[in-house]
């Protein structure tokens, strides 16, 4: 649901501010439980993102999530979504 609901975010030009709510409202929309919904609002809110370090790749370690990610592996996740803070002199990803 999270790449989902990213990728329809871009499609509908939503900023990066704008996020938390807009996820909010996905997961509200698709029938996440409340616990979901907290859970699913982490994945965009700045202070408790997945936050890889370096140049963004995870084997450099991680500003914020490390040990979250582990336990999303341990679950059997293997792909969602995490901030890169991009400075508009830097190359894109």
């Amino acid at each position: 649901m999270a790449l989902a609901a990213l990728s329809r975010a871009q499609h509908e030009g939503v900023k990066a501010e704008c996020m938390v709510d807009y996820a909010l409202e996905y997961a509200a929309a698709a029938g996440a439980s409340e616990w979901e919904q907290q859970a699913f609002r982490t994945l965009y809110c700045l202070g408790d993102a997945i936050q890889p370090s370096g140049d963004g790749y995870i084997s450099n370690g991680f500003i914020n999530g490390q040990h979250r990610v582990q336990a999303m592996l341990d679950a059997g996740v293997r792909r969602t979504v995490v901030l890169r803070h991009v400075w508009p002199d830097s190359p894109a990803y």
